[in-house]
């Protein structure tokens, strides 16, 4: 019986040796979670703060190309403004054109004139030197 006792005392002891050494893998595996917990925390913290760092510049891209399409408006507006300015040049310079055409042809229509003119008063001198007094 006393066998029995040791044996049944190193059974006990082992299997409290076995339960002491589930007991720390089972807390050295729970410490390694609470590890890897916190370093997953802190990498959430850091994935948080630049998301919201992107945010921002995507706000401030944004609103860079709001400012960048407004210009694009401005300088269209600018654009038709200039063409349309152009346009009333070209109108003028072809007005101007046409009475510089209408005015040098008064121009050879009044030096014919003049030439017949001359011609008639040469003519008339001549018909009036006939006449003696």
């Amino acid at each position: 019986m006393a066998d029995e006792v040791r044996t049944l005392a190193q059974r006990t002891q082992q299997s409290t040796a076995e339960i002491e050494s589930l007991i720390m893998a089972l807390q050295g595996g729970a410490q390694q979670a609470v590890t890897v917990m916190a370093q997953s925390c802190e990498k959430a913290d850091k994935t948080v703060s630049q998301a919201q760092q992107a945010g921002e510049s995507l706000n401030k891209i944004t609103q860079a190309v709001g400012d960048i399409l407004n210009v694009n408006t401005q300088i269209a507006s600018a654009a038709e403004e200039q063409s349309a300015t152009t346009a009333e040049i070209t109108r003028n310079i072809n007005n101007i054109q046409s009475i510089a055409e209408q005015t040098a042809q008064g121009a050879e229509q009044t030096a014919t004139s003049s030439n017949e003119l001359s011609k008639l008063g040469e003519h008339l001198r001549g018909l009036v030197a006939q006449f003696k007094v």
